[in-house]
This record gives C-alpha cells, sequence and structure tokens, in this order.
C-alpha cells in the first residue's frame, strides 16, 4: 500500500506557515512524547521540511528543575514553542521565580494543544512570557490542527481558552449533539467535521475500508467539554 508521503508533507510544511508562522532559519520545539502524534509530525517531518531547527527533549517539565524549559529555549534560541497544558499547569505550581532566571526573548510565540486550555493558565504563561499564547485543537487522526489562531494573520478576535478558528480545508461546525442542527451561541455541542477531508488527514484502516468508513467517516466527531462556538 502506498503510504500519502505527499499529502502529509503539503499538510506540515503549510501548517508550519500559515499557522505556526515558522520560517526556514528560526527553532521549533514540541515538547512532547516522540510517540505521540506530535512527536513524528512537529518534532521531526514538519520543522525539518520548513528548514528549521527542532529541538528535542524527553523529560518532566520540572525536573531536574522549575527552569529547564526555559534553559533550553535560552540556550537554543528556540522561536516557537508547542507543547500541553499539563505542563504549563505543573510549572504554575512551582516557585515563579523560576520563570525569570533565563533570557527567553527569542520565544515568538506558545502553541498549546492535547486538552482544553484554561483561561488562568493561558493568562498566567502571557504574564510571564508576554508573548501570543496559541490554544488549538486537532487529533491524531486529522494530522494537523483543526482549529487554531493563525499569528501570521492576526485580523480575528482571540478569546483566551477558545481553540480558535477552522482552518484551511477543514469544513467544521458545532452542533447539537440530538438533533444535528447547528448550535447557537454559547450552547454546549459536538465539533463535527464534514467530508472531503483535507491532505495529511486519515484517509482508511490498514485493510478494512468498511472500519473506517463507519469509525470515522460517518462521524468524525470531538466532544467539547465546555460550551463554546467557534471561537
Amino acid at each position: 500500500m502506498q503510504r500519502d508521503t505527499g499529502g502529509h508533507a503539503v499538510a506540515l510544511t503549510t501548517s508550519m506557515d500559515y499557522i505556526y508562522d515558522g520560517k526556514a532559519g528560526e527553532t521549533f520545539w514540541a515538547i512532547s512524547d516522540i510517540g505521540w502524534a506530535v512527536g513524528h509530525s512537529y518534532t521531526i517531518y514538519a520543522p525539518l521540511l520548513a528548514g528549521m531547527t527542532s529541538v528535542m527533549y524527553e523529560g518532566l517539565p520540572h525536573r531536574p528543575n522549575p527552569g529547564i524549559w526555559w534553559r533550553i529555549v535560552e540556550a537554543n534560541k528556540v522561536n516557537i514553542l508547542f507543547t500541553a497544558p499539563t505542563g504549563v499547569r505543573m510549572l504554575k505550581k512551582q516557585d515563579e521565580t523560576w520563570m525569570t532566571r533565563y533570557d527567553v526573548s527569542s520565544v515568538k510565540s506558545f502553541f498549546l494543544a492535547g486538552e482544553p486550555l484554561d483561561e488562568s493558565t493561558a493568562s498566567w504563561l502571557t504574564k510571564h512570557l508576554g508573548v501570543p499564547i496559541l490554544d488549538h485543537y486537532w487529533q491524531t487522526e486529522s494530522g494537523w490542527p483543526i482549529l487554531s489562531n493563525t499569528p501570521k494573520f492576526n485580523d480575528k478576535p482571540h478569546k483566551q481558552g477558545s481553540p480558535g478558528y477552522p482552518m484551511y480545508g477543514y469544513d467544521a461546525q458545532v452542533i447539537n449533539e440530538e438533533t444535528g442542527e447547528p448550535c447557537k451561541a454559547g450552547e454546549k455541542g459536538l465539533l463535527a467535521i464534514r467530508a472531503p477531508l483535507p491532505p495529511g488527514c486519515l484517509t482508511t484502516v490498514w485493510r478494512n475500508d468498511e472500519r473506517f468508513i463507519s469509525s470515522f467517516l460517518v462521524c468524525l466527531m470531538a466532544s467539547n467539554t465546555q460550551p463554546q462556538t467557534m471561537p
């Protein structure tokens, strides 16, 4: 079976440019388990395809001390960071003086994904870094962001705690779980993505097209954990 390597390369390099605003020669650090989707896609393939330096790190955000992330940022002049909110919430519990011991002026944006980013954590990180703190949403099956705010095209309002707007190629709507109708503003619902899916997304299940259709294509949805529209 021929893998869709061309489609994944297009999706990853385009998202590095239009979503993350990454430029050749800059440094990108996805603080992620290398075995997770973020690990191979945004630690290995995407930054290198875009001509960027990629940082690889394995460990906790507070070991050997709560300044380890920022020491790595300073040493490697990291421009764009990407991790899960859990790591940041762990740092919130530590001595805040660790946030000021290193030069992090190279950082221009910090993206978070993998779980909802609460507003208090986003505000705490904004206070210490002074750069855009951007929640965005995607799944292993999508391969790249479905919803995001984009610093390169900063022409829309950005509400902290919101994963942002549908990205190019995705026909996304928040719908009522029971009726399938679009939700009104402030109503809780499901995020539904209409086919066809853009390049880089899951296209089938190995040797089981029927399972892909019944499990993913018919109902490619993710339950929101808080009432919201987009954004």
